[in-house]
């Protein structure tokens, strides 16, 4: 049983390894590209109206058969627009199809904070209570937080394996010495 654990630690040990490298290349890659709260354009704050539902096919990111099987899955998505004809659009992510068309039924309005990125001629939605230089500053808490966290695992996980090793050849040195 104890045998068991220990090839368990050992193989989850190694997988967070596997998953820290992967995250700190991830957070090396996008962090340049961050935008600063002034490459956003605040267009201030816009009432938006469910209009439809529909479904969308986005990548299945489960694993084994399932992903094999399935590379695609549909989720439902309720489509707003904005109420006075500014050409806002906005999309939310429901549960299921009647989930979206109890939305759509109800109709009740959602108010939502319009951000554009000039360079890129795009734009996006965030809660109302935001303001641009929170949203920028929270994406990059976000990724600090999982940099620090893969460097620090990183960092951690030889010398956990060089502790372990320490502690092993010590014991091996004093049943050495008590047999001879």
């Amino acid at each position: 049983m104890i045998e068991k654990l220990k090839d368990l630690c050992r193989v989850a040990g190694f997988l967070l390894l596997i998953l820290a490298a992967a995250a700190l290349y991830v957070c090396l890659r996008e962090l340049p590209g961050l935008h600063s709260a002034e490459d956003y354009e605040d267009r201030g704050v816009y009432t938006f109206a469910p209009y439809r539902v529909l479904p969308h096919q986005q990548a299945n990111n489960s694993s084994g058969r399932t992903q094999r099987m399935n590379p695609t899955k549909t989720v439902y998505m309720v489509y707003y627009r904005e109420v006075n004809g500014s050409g806002y659009r906005w999309t939310q992510q429901v549960a299921s199809k009647d989930a979206g068309n109890r939305i759509v039924e109800q109709g009740q309005p959602v108010e939502r904070r319009v951000l554009a990125i000039l360079e890129e001629g795009t734009y996006f939605t965030i809660d109302p209570q935001l303001s641009a230089q929170d949203y920028a500053d929270s994406r990059l808490q976000k990724y600090l937080a999982v940099l620090t966290a893969s460097v620090a695992y990183l960092a951690f996980y030889p010398l956990a394996w060089g502790l372990i090793w320490v502690v092993k050849k010590q014991k091996q040195d004093r049943e050495r010495s008590w047999e001879g």
